[in-house]
């Protein structure tokens, strides 16, 4: 699939699945995963002693990062190409001054050069064509001293790879034309790109499946959930070097 038809067919499919997939973040025990993952993500980049003055989410969804991380940021800014997602985020979040979201395209945000102090993004790498053009943007509207973190699923555990390729087979919220990247690539990209200090951690043993798909019985499933977050937490600490390899996600830093 041609990479133009590829990035109009998922923003069909999110458009399409906007509302349901706003569910994820409401539910309470999906959410208490969602949140836990931001948070670990990011936890290096948000200063106990100050405020984020701006903080860019791309391909925000319905925005929830920002109700997670509430009290951590001066303003929030949210940019999704689906107009579905974005009409889902301003209902989700309501009339909330600091929080705001634009229909566009990563490729051209329109934002001003060097604004951003940091940019963030969950699992929407691997949806997007021409990742080159993504980082230009990135790096263009990057503050100096600011950072880009992504989190991104990585292919480097087979069994995953298998549940994934099953999932696309199976359910049809699931877009099938995804790319899950090796540690490597991801930090060549940084580097190609120009960003310094560039890390890579590997998170996520057990709980990610359960912050994408609702569990019935929502009183057993908050219980199952919390029972397994607790030993991702220790797993995500203290799992020897050579196992982190088989987790499901990826979290890699850079700073402009």
């Amino acid at each position: 699939m041609k990479s133009i038809e590829r990035e109009q067919s998922d923003q069909k499919l999110f458009d399409q699945i906007a509302h349901t997939y706003a569910k994820k973040d409401i539910c309470p025990s999906t959410a208490l995963i969602r949140k836990y993952q931001i948070e670990f993500a990011l936890k290096n980049f948000l200063p106990k002693n100050h405020l984020i003055q701006y903080f860019l989410e791309c391909a925000c969804g319905i925005g929830a990062t920002a109700k997670y991380l509430e009290g951590r940021f001066q303003n929030y800014l949210g940019i999704d190409y689906s107009k579905q997602m974005i009409e889902a985020a301003k209902h989700f979040h309501g009339n909330h001054p600091n929080i705001q979201f634009l229909n566009r395209n990563i490729k051209d945000t329109g934002l001003p050069p060097q604004s951003q102090d940091l940019i963030f993004t969950f699992g929407s790498m691997h949806h997007m064509t021409d990742l080159d053009t993504v980082m230009k943007e990135l790096v263009r509207i990057g503050k100096p001293g600011g950072h880009l973190v992504i989190v991104e699923g990585q292919s480097a555990n087979p069994l995953i790879q298998m549940t994934r390729y099953l999932r696309g087979k199976m359910d049809p919220s699931y877009s099938q034309d995804q790319k899950f990247f090796k540690k490597e690539e991801l930090i060549d990209l940084f580097r190609r790109h120009g960003l310094k200090n560039v890390q890579a951690t590997y998170q996520g043993f057990l709980s990610p499946p359960f912050a994408q798909v609702m569990l019935p019985f929502e009183k057993i499933a908050y219980s199952w959930c919390k029972m397994v977050l607790t030993l991702d937490k220790f797993l995500d600490l203290y799992l020897p070097s050579p196992f982190r390899f088989l987790s499901w996600n990826l979290i890699v830093s850079g700073q402009f």
